[in-house]
């Protein structure tokens, strides 16, 4: 069998079968967990770009374009203070 060398490690090995790929079953089991990790973080920046751009979508929807504090947003998205009880009372007559 040919020698090659292992794409984690770096080592060079004797392939037994024709489809071995990697020295040890630690190596294929770090190889494989770590193309999965970087998937992962992949997926995980791509959401959060898409969130970043529903969110600037959003702002430029609410604001007309401008960007405001979001300070000055939340107090415009707070409901209106109730009346005063002495506003509900009412005269019999």
């Amino acid at each position: 069998m040919p020698e090659m060398i292992c794409p984690q490690c770096k080592k060079p090995f004797r392939q037994g079968k024709h489809n071995q790929r990697f020295c040890t079953l630690k190596c294929k089991d770090d190889f494989h967990n770590a193309e999965k990790m970087v998937a992962y973080y992949q997926r995980k920046r791509e959401e959060v770009e898409e969130a970043e751009e529903r969110r600037e979508a959003r702002l430029e929807v609410v604001n007309g374009g401008e960007r405001k504090p979001l300070s000055e947003i939340l107090e415009a998205l707070k409901p209106e203070a109730l009346p005063k009880p002495e506003q509900f009372k009412r005269r019999a007559w």
